[in-house]
């Protein structure tokens, strides 16, 4: 890889996780106040809203978003051609998706299992029409690797969860305090982006650009719609299923861990995919920025994954309270399975994207649901307790499939993958033996935060004892220093 990306990788990845971190350090804030402001029906509502809300905006943006990072264009004028054209198109498109779940919010609604919540659904969906202008600008952004701009929309709009949701929450005690301060927040994000973006969008429209971007991005939309199915059929049927109780605390478990397992991957995916999407062409540069992002994520999530299982009854007590306690084990066999699945599936989705291929990525998410969905259907039905063991357990089948796959098609050894992250897995297991002793011992609240810590400290300080890794943590340290 030329010099200048290296450096314009490494500045974006600062940015990026800059970005993260900042807007991670209200999330916590909002998540422990909300928990305790709202009930886990009320969560449920929400997650049955956001069913709709987020299948919608997988055909805003239609898959334009990564033809605009990805595509190579002939020079400025043509990119702010399609650019234009792609603008357009989603707001068009989303204008025309509003209309339709305004007009058909009932009978949405009761689909969902939630009938009451036919004017939230209607309120709720305008986010559609936000993503639809912040889109496009975003893309450009990420295509320049320009994430220090990127930073500030983000820093702001984490801060409107805080200072809308959170009051709200306080004096309307139900779902509409989510559903407004989501709002807000998307309407901040679209204004934002659009005002600090040099390229301005314009109304062009053009059926020939349209269809060959469409043409192009026709599979990152199947692969787009074949992620969201993975990720929401399973709040379907449970909603369907159960009742909006468990719902809510089934999809509350899954997202408190997401939301702090996405500080590294909104961190890194993002960059990752434009860097890989830059060299696509040059084999051996792709393979090392792959397996050097997969590396840096695994010396993260892995133990962050084991970490919030060994402490499970901590995490829960601190983030939701005790009326959440029926999801702690679920919490953090979700967190364990969440670190597999992010270090070895989803930096494998970013290859298939990045060499124009996500028709690999779908293929291998049909094969997925047609185990995933029964497993779901049975065990819900089984009762809530083996429902949340058979969701997490099934999310190891797609971890085989991908690093076959990459084995297979990429030419990513299975030993590559294994040499490349090993080391963290021994790490982590040496951690998880003196916070599991501690946790088994009866420690009290203060004894065990403090346990954490030492945690950590155990964690790094056995990496550092080897060679190589104490050479990559110095290179690492003396980078933060210098910036």
């Amino acid at each position: 890889m030329e010099p200048t990306l290296n450096n314009r990788v490494a500045n974006a990845t600062k940015w990026s996780a800059i970005a993260e971190i900042v807007a991670k350090l209200s999330g916590p804030i909002v998540n422990i106040l909300l928990a305790r402001l709202l009930t886990p029906t009320e969560f449920g509502v929400v997650a049955s809203i956001t069913i709709i809300t987020s299948f919608a905006d997988i055909f805003t943006d239609a898959g334009f978003q990564k033809y605009v990072i990805q595509r190579e264009f002939e020079c400025e004028k043509m990119l702010n051609l399609y650019s234009d054209v792609a603008f357009t198109s989603n707001v068009l498109l989303s204008s025309l998706i509003y209309i339709l779940i305004f007009i058909f919010r009932n009978g949405l609604s009761s689909l969902i299992g939630c009938p009451e919540a036919a004017n939230g659904l209607s309120v709720a969906s305008l986010t559609v029409l936000c993503t639809a202008f912040s889109s496009i600008a975003i893309a450009r952004f990420r295509r320049e690797l320009n994430f220090k701009s990127l930073f500030y929309i983000r820093l702001g709009s984490s801060f409107v969860p805080l200072i809308v949701t959170v009051p709200l929450a306080f004096l309307l005690r139900n779902y509409w305090a989510i559903v407004i301060g989501t709002l807000l927040q998307q309407l901040y994000i679209a204004i934002i982006s659009i005002a600090k973006s040099s390229y301005k969008p314009k109304i062009r429209f053009e059926l020939r650009l349209c269809k060959k971007m469409f043409s192009f991005s026709a599979w990152n939309l199947c692969e787009t719609l074949s992620i969201w199915f993975a990720g929401q059929a399973n709040v379907f049927i449970v909603g369907s299923v159960l009742t909006a109780y468990y719902l809510g605390l089934y999809k509350t478990g899954m997202s408190t861990v997401n939301s702090y397992m996405s500080i590294v991957t909104a961190t890194i995916s993002p960059v990752l995919f434009s860097a890989l999407s830059r060299c696509q062409n040059d084999r051996n540069q792709f393979n090392e920025i792959f397996l050097k992002t997969q590396k840096t994520i695994a010396l993260l999530i892995i133990p962050l994954g084991v970490g919030i299982f060994i402490y499970r009854k901590l995490v829960v007590e601190i983030l939701l309270g005790s009326q959440w306690s029926d999801i702690t084990d679920f919490v953090g066999l979700w967190a364990v399975m969440s670190a597999f699945t992010i270090t070895y599936s989803n930096t494998a989705c970013e290859v298939y994207r990045s060499k124009g291929l996500p028709q690999i990525s779908f293929i291998l998410q049909m094969a997925y649901m047609i185990l995933y969905i029964p497993v779901i259907y049975i065990t819900a039905h089984k009762g809530f307790a083996i429902l949340c063991v058979a969701s997490c357990l099934i999310r190891g089948v797609p971890v085989v499939l991908d690093i076959v796959v990459l084995h297979v098609k990429f030419g990513i050894r299975f030993s590559s993958v294994v040499k490349n992250t090993y080391m963290q897995f021994i790490a982590t297991a040496v951690m998880a033996l003196f916070g599991f002793l501690i946790t088994k011992s009866g420690a009290g609240f203060a004894l065990q935060i403090v346990s954490v810590i030492v945690c950590v400290c155990i964690y790094f300080g056995f990496l550092f004892c080897f060679p190589e890794n104490r050479k990559e943590c110095k290179r690492m340290i003396q980078k933060i220093r210098k910036r």
